[in-house]
């Protein structure tokens, strides 16, 4: 039994001298919690830098590249669901 005594590891509170009280913890987290943070870069910054990116994406989407087969290449049909019902 003494073997299996030296194996256990201490008590997480003697791991850990730093922990604060719970009380100070608390009182820490609710500072934490009423600061702001700041954007980066800030608000104005971030609508024109969005809007210049939405001028220069005007151009049409990207086409997807048609599926092939994995063995011989050649490009795979596409499904009955795909095809537009007639």
């Amino acid at each position: 039994m003494a073997q299996y005594q030296e194996r256990v590891p201490e008590p997480l509170n003697r791991q850990f001298p730093e922990r604060l009280p719970r009380d100070e913890a608390i009182k820490r987290q609710a500072e934490r919690k009423r600061t702001r943070t700041e954007l980066f870069p800030s608000a104005e910054d971030q609508e024109s830098l969005q809007q210049d990116q939405t001028h220069e994406s005007a151009g049409p989407p990207p086409k997807k590249k048609a599926r092939n087969c994995s063995k011989c290449g050649r490009p795979m049909r596409p499904s009955s669901r795909s095809l537009p019902s007639q």
